[in-house]
């Protein structure tokens, strides 16, 4: 914990390519960063990606499962109806 914060950051790699993300939650905020980056011998693609959250009192978090879902549906430009 740094300045009140919990600071997080991380690697996934797979077929989609690889996510680099970080973040902090202060209190019930959460913000985090992600890049994704695909690499081919002939292009390479990379997207960036920021997501804020606020934990709704009476409302279930997603599992990580599910938020990984909504992040990859996220670089698709396939965002759940709740993201607008």
């Amino acid at each position: 914990m740094v300045d009140g914060a919990i600071h997080f950051k991380g690697e996934i790699k797979g077929g989609f390519g690889t996510f680099h993300y970080q973040g902090k939650v202060v209190g019930d905020r959460i913000e985090s960063f992600v890049v994704r980056r695909k690499e081919r011998w002939y292009w390479t693609s990379s997207r960036k990606l920021s997501f804020i959250g606020i934990e709704r009192p009476g409302k279930t978090t997603f599992s990580a499962i599910q938020a990984s879902k909504i992040g990859r549906e996220a670089l698709l430009g396939k965002l759940p109806e709740f993201c607008w």
